[in-house]
C-alpha cells in the first residue's frame, strides 16, 4: 500500500516533465493495485478451499496431511 501511496502524486499532480512519466506511472500503479487486490483477498480463500479439498480427500483415504512445525 505504501508503493501505491507513493505513486499517487506521479498519477495526478501535475508538473514539469509529468506528462512523460504519467502513462507508465498509472500502468504501475494498476498492476501494483491489482496486485494488492488478489493478494488480500483473493489467494487467502482459494487456498483455503484448496486445503479443505485436500483433507476431505486425505480423510477419504485416511491419510495424515498435518502440517508439524
Amino acid at each position: 500500500l505504501t508503493s501505491l501511496y507513493g505513486l499517487v502524486p506521479l498519477v495526478l499532480f501535475p508538473g514539469a516533465g509529468s506528462e512523460l512519466y504519467r502513462g507508465i506511472g498509472t500502468v504501475v500503479f494498476g498492476g501494483l493495485a491489482l496486485s494488492t487486490i488478489a493478494t488480500l483477498f483473493i489467494v487467502p480463500p482459494m487456498l483455503s478451499v484448496f486445503r479443505g479439498s485436500v483433507e476431505k480427500a486425505a480423510s477419504q483415504q485416511k491419510v495424515d496431511v498435518s502440517v508439524k512445525l
